[in-house]
Order: C-alpha cells, then structure tokens, then sequence
C-alpha cells in the first residue's frame, strides 16, 4: 500500500501560521502548567509537525522513532506524561500493541492512535472494544488538537473519538 503524506514543510507551515487563540478549541487550552505528550512516529516528518503544533499550542512535547524508544523515554521520565499519540504502524512493533503497553505500565497516560489506513473491522474493534481513539492521517493542526483536547479530558480507559474532521485543518 502506498501512503500520500503531506509536505512535512506545508505542514510545519500550517502548524506555524494557522494557530491562533481563535484556532485552538477550548477543550485543547492547557493548564498553567503544561501538559506533556508523547508523540510516536517514525516518520521524522511527522513528528515534527506534531512538536511545533502541539509546542505552539503550550504543551511540552517529548518524541520517539518507535515503541522501544517510547517505553524507554517513559521509564526515563517516570511516566511522566498526560498523553500518547502513536502511529499504528511503527518499525518495531504495533502502535496498538504500544498502547497496551503503556496503559498496563502506566494507566494515567491517555493514548491516541494515528493512521493512514486500518482495515474496518480492525478500527471497530479499536474504538469499540479497546476503547482507543483514532485520527486519521494525514490531520491538520485543528483535527490534532481537537483530539488531543479530547483525549486529555477523557478518562485514561475511556473512548477518545473524533467528532468530525474539520477541512479547514
């Protein structure tokens, strides 16, 4: 299957250019202090976009390339994250397998899974049974912080869905 992934330099540009306080939902404004995420990718690209959006929108955001990367950034940091965002396919493993992981591990981390392409009954089970929210790449900045909003008032086990995919993002 091939994957048509935006420019990662559209992309930086849309995350610096399009937020504004106007932009960010109230769900996504941070406390005073800043949550921290955790984003997964192994497109360097990708997790680019997701630092400078996610850092203009006041949040502290950590990265990693795979899952080994993330769970040893975790237990450096003590877990120390509000929030995961994980895409499903990673090189050394599966992101939801990651996700299940990091909440046996860690419960107080909310997870959110990217990607270009999950076959039907896979996502009914993810959303349904498993509970895990999903944003389909490619996402604007607005889609993410949308989510990541959501995601962070959720309750840890609980669904994180998106509501409607917002064009403009």
């Amino acid at each position: 299957m091939v994957h048509h992934l935006p420019n990662p330099l559209a992309l930086a540009s849309e995350a610096q250019a399009g937020l504004t306080a106007l932009d960010a939902p109230a769900t996504a404004a941070p406390p005073r202090q800043r949550p921290r995420l955790l984003a997964v990718d192994d497109m360097a690209s990708m997790l680019e976009f997701a630092r400078v959006f996610l850092s203009a929108a006041g949040y502290e955001v950590l990265v990693a390339g795979d899952g080994a990367e993330a769970i040893a950034l975790l237990e450096r940091e003590g877990g120390g994250v509000e929030g995961m965002i994980t895409d499903y396919r990673l090189p050394d493993c599966n992101g939801l397998d990651l996700i299940q992981e990091v909440r046996g591990r860690w419960p107080h981390i909310r997870c959110l899974l990217t990607s270009g392409y999950i076959p039907e009954d896979e996502t009914a089970r993810i959303e349904g049974e498993l509970g895990v929210g999903l944003l389909s790449k490619p996402y604007g900045a607005r889609d993410a912080l949308a989510a990541v909003g959501r995601l962070l008032e959720a309750a840890p086990e609980g669904p994180v869905l998106p509501t409607r995919r917002d064009s403009a993002g």
